[in-house]
C-alpha cells in the first residue's frame, strides 16, 4: 500500500505547464491584425522547432495561443 513517501513503481507521468510571453514591436504593418499575424508567424516557427525537439525527446507538447494587446 503506497504512502505519502512511496510513489509506487515507475513509470511516472509528469506534466508541467509553463507560461511563455513573446513581445515584439512591429513598425511595418497596415493595422493591428496584420501586425498580429506577422508576429504569430514568427512565433509558430519557434514553437514548431520546440515541438520537434520535444517529440525527439519523447515529450508531448501542446500549445495554446492567447493574444494580448
Amino acid at each position: 500500500m503506497p504512502t505519502d513517501l512511496d510513489d509506487g513503481p515507475p513509470p511516472y507521468t509528469v506534466a508541467m505547464h509553463i507560461n511563455v510571453r513573446f513581445v515584439h514591436v512591429v513598425t511595418l504593418a497596415e493595422n493591428m491584425d496584420a501586425a498580429t499575424q506577422m508576429v504569430r508567424s514568427q512565433i509558430e516557427l519557434f514553437v514548431n522547432k520546440a515541438r520537434a525537439e520535444a517529440e525527439a525527446a519523447g515529450i508531448q507538447m501542446k500549445c495554446e495561443y492567447m493574444v494580448t494587446y
